[in-house]
């Protein structure tokens, strides 16, 4: 089956909330408290996206993040490789060479692969402004 970790739902209830409040900044314990979020997953999401440039983050006291990527330019693809790392589908993707621990004995590998080819594909031409329905004009991306 294939899911949308929880990572990445974090990150879509983060920047839904950033889209809709461009001026503020957050932190992740304001968002573990207003979403009732686990606050040490919520920091590093956050912390993954201002690595991947979605967000960008303010050091201090006063501190916090705010959305930096524009929705409409930013794919789910994207969003999901900053928080999980990159998309694998198959079990055989799982150890570093990507080959498949079975190697010639494997009948499925070429359909198992084309399926997530389809399915990155998709992720990479759907767009997070589309996925969370907000329109472009409501957010102030600095991109």
């Amino acid at each position: 089956m294939v899911r949308i970790s929880r990572a990445a739902e974090h990150a879509l209830v983060a920047i839904k909330h950033m889209s809709l409040h461009p001026d503020d900044l957050v932190t992740a314990r304001s968002l573990s408290r207003e979403y009732d979020l686990p606050a040490g997953a919520i920091a590093k999401m956050l912390q993954r996206l201002a690595a991947a440039h979605i967000v960008e983050s303010e050091k201090g006291a006063h501190g916090g993040y705010r959305l930096y990527a524009a929705l409409d330019r930013l794919s789910f693809l994207d969003l999901t490789e900053a928080v999980d790392g990159p998309l694998r589908f198959a079990a055989c993707e799982q150890n570093s060479e990507g080959t498949c621990s079975r190697g010639s004995k494997c009948t499925v590998s070429g359909p198992v692969h084309e399926i997530a080819a389809r399915i990155a594909d998709l992720l990479s031409t759907t767009r997070v402004d589309d996925v969370l329905r907000v329109p472009s004009d409501a957010y102030g991306s600095r991109r």
